[in-house]
């Protein structure tokens, strides 16, 4: 996991949460009454992760900048 957040310029803590809850959403619905996301929800979520990871590129780069 550690490769993949380092590719992608995020925290290897957050890579590993949207993975545990990428994985979480992909299950049979459980007894708490969550269910699985749809087709739509699931493209945004991953829309908007990858937007994360590329404002995160965006803040290291100008952090190195900046320095």
């Amino acid at each position: 996991m550690a490769e993949v957040a380092n590719e992608f310029f995020i925290a290897e803590d957050s890579h590993y949460l949207w993975v545990r809850d990428e994985q979480r959403c992909m299950e049979v619905p459980s007894s708490t009454g969550d269910e699985p996301l749809s087709a739509a929800e699931h493209e945004e979520l991953m829309r908007l992760r990858r937007e994360m990871a590329e404002l995160g590129e965006l803040r290291n780069i100008s952090n190195s900048q900046s320095t």
